[in-house]
């Protein structure tokens, strides 16, 4: 049968309310250091796809460096939301059952994130509609 211990060793003479403290501590501490680090390592990650076009479009000659620095930027804005969308998204549903107000919380800035990259903004026009003002305009 598993029975739950714990192991651990202290020089000086404290309690175990004191112990555990500690530990919960060291324990709180770790997991936001390894949430940092696969936010990093996600936003990262996705810049990285976008490397190979970055460098194709850097070869073009007199624009190249250009072209390529405004795709690099590009690359990191888009790979900070996704990033940051991704790991808001699966938090969300690790805290859904632990924490089901909070996990919905993090759906809901998920569902922020994810309307903003995809929202167009502005007026849609027709093409119909923009070839008969430039006639009218144009006395055709």
């Amino acid at each position: 049968m598993f029975k739950e211990h714990v192991d651990d060793l202290k020089y000086e003479n404290t309690s175990i309310n004191a112990i555990f403290n500690e530990m919960s501590d060291m324990n709180g501490s770790t997991t936001k250091m390894f949430r940092i680090l696969a936010w990093v390592m996600n936003v990262f990650g996705h810049k990285l796809l976008f490397t190979p076009l970055i460098r194709i479009f850097s070869m073009i000659p007199f624009v190249g460096w250009l072209l390529a620095s405004v795709i690099s930027v590009a690359a990191w804005i888009f790979s900070v939301l996704w990033g940051t969308m991704i790991h808001v998204f699966i938090m969300a549903i690790a805290w859904i059952f632990y924490r089901p107000l909070f996990g919905i919380l993090l759906l809901a800035v998920f569902a922020g994130i994810l309307f903003l990259m995809t929202y167009k903004g502005g007026v849609e026009y027709d093409v119909n509609t923009i070839n008969n003002e430039i006639a009218a305009n144009n006395g055709v």
